[in-house]
C-alpha cells in the first residue's frame, strides 16, 4: 500500500511539473487552457513566464504543499489572473483550501464594550464582597485604636473599588492600544495577580505589626483614589493611550497610581506573612513593571510630548528625575 501511495504521488507530482501544466485560481490542477478561454495571450504569456525561474522541484516543492498551511505558490502559477467566481486564492493547492479563510476581525468598538464590560462585572463583585467584609468588621468593632483603623483601611478599600468601577464605565474611548499577545497577557497577570490573596490562609500576627499593617493599607488606598480621581476617564487596565495626564500626582511621578498599589500591597504583606505571598507579589510587581514599559511605548507613539515629559519626571519615586539630573551636571564632562 506505501508503495502504491508513493508512486502515485510521484506520477501526480511530475504531472504537476509538466511544463504544459500549473494551478490556476480555482485551486485546481490541469493543462493550460486553449486560446478561445484563456485571459492571457499565449505571446504575453510566454514572456511574462520567460524571465521566472522553474517551480521547485523535489523536497522543495512537497514541503510547500504538505508543510505549509498557506503555500506560498511559485510565481510562474499565479500569472492568471483571478476570475470573479474563484473562491480561492491564485496558486493554491485543493488540500489546503480551508485555510485560505480570512481570519474573524473583531471591531474595536466591539473589544473595547467586551472589555469594559468584563472589568465592570469584575470590580463590582470584589467590591461586594468588600462591603460585605466592611459591613461585618462594623458590627463586631469594639472601637479601639486598632479596629478604628482596621474599619478606615477597609473603607478606603472599598471606596478605590468603586471608584475602579466608575471610572471603568465612564473612561474615554482608546486612541492606540498595545498590539500583539504580550501585552495583553503581561496587563492581566499583573493586575490581578494579587486577588490570589483572598486564596491564602490567615496568618496571626502581633497586634502591632497588624496595626502597622493596617496603616500602611490605607495610606496606600488613600493615595491610590487620589492618583485614580486625577487619572480619571484614562484609566485602563490594558496598553492603551487615552488621554496623557500630567497634572496633579502625575506632576510627581510618570505612574504614581503604580507607586500607591506597591505601598498597599506592601500592607498587605505585612498584615499576611508567608513565603507563598511574597512570592505572588514578587511576580506581580515585576510584572507591573513590563506593563508600564508597554504603556510608555504605547504614550510616546500618540503623545509627542510625552518623551520631554519623561525626562522631567521620574517613573516611580518623586525627586529621583531631578537628582539623577543634578548628578549629571555635577559629573566632569
Amino acid at each position: 500500500m506505501a508503495s502504491t501511495r508513493s508512486t502515485a504521488t510521484a506520477m501526480v507530482r511530475d504531472r504537476m511539473l509538466t511544463p504544459g501544466y500549473c494551478c490556476w485560481s480555482g485551486g485546481g490542477v490541469g493543462r493550460r487552457p486553449d486560446a478561445a478561454h484563456r485571459a492571457v495571450p499565449d505571446a504575453d504569456y510566454a514572456a511574462r513566464l520567460a524571465p521566472l525561474k522553474p517551480p521547485p522541484r523535489e523536497r522543495d516543492w512537497w514541503a510547500c504543499v504538505m508543510l505549509n498551511p498557506r503555500p506560498h505558490a511559485h510565481p510562474a502559477t499565479e500569472l492568471r489572473k483571478r476570475s470573479p467566481t474563484s473562491t480561492s486564492s491564485p496558486g493554491t493547492f485543493p488540500c489546503c483550501q480551508k485555510w485560505n479563510a480570512q481570519a474573524v476581525i473583531i471591531p474595536q468598538q466591539t473589544r473595547e464594550l467586551i472589555g469594559r464590560s468584563a472589568m465592570t462585572f469584575f470590580f463590582t463583585v470584589c467590591a461586594t464582597l468588600k462591603a460585605n467584609s466592611v459591613y461585618t468588621s462594623l458590627a463586631d468593632a469594639t472601637w479601639q485604636a486598632r479596629d478604628v483603623i482596621a474599619l478606615a483601611s477597609g473603607i478606603a478599600g472599598l471606596g478605590f473599588l468603586l471608584l475602579i468601577v466608575a471610572t471603568t464605565i465612564a473612561r474615554l474611548p482608546p486612541k492606540r492600544s498595545a498590539d500583539g499577545f504580550q501585552p495583553r497577557m503581561v496587563a492581566l497577570i499583573g493586575a490581578f495577580a494579587t486577588t490570589t490573596f483572598i486564596a491564602l490562609p490567615p496568618v496571626e500576627v502581633a497586634p502591632a505589626i497588624a496595626l502597622l499593617a493596617d496603616i500602611i493599607v490605607l495610606i496606600g488606598c488613600s493615595l491610590s483614589i487620589c492618583c485614580l480621581a486625577w487619572l480619571g476617564r484614562s484609566f485602563s487596565v490594558m496598553a492603551q493611550a487615552r488621554q496623557l495626564v500630567t497634572a496633579g500626582p502625575y506632576r510627581l511621578s510618570r505612574h504614581p497610581l503604580y507607586a500607591c498599589e506597591a505601598v498597599m500591597l506592601a500592607g498587605i504583606i505585612l498584615r499576611n506573612p508567608s513565603w507563598l505571598a511574597l512570592g505572588i507579589a514578587t511576580i506581580a510587581l515585576c510584572f507591573q513593571y513590563l506593563r508600564i514599559r508597554n504603556e510608555e511605548a504605547v504614550l510616546r507613539s500618540v503623545f509627542p510630548e510625552y518623551a520631554s515629559y519623561a525626562e522631567q519626571t521620574p517613573m516611580l519615586l518623586p525627586g529621583l528625575a531631578t537628582r539623577r539630573k543634578a548628578t549629571q551636571q555635577l559629573q566632569p564632562q
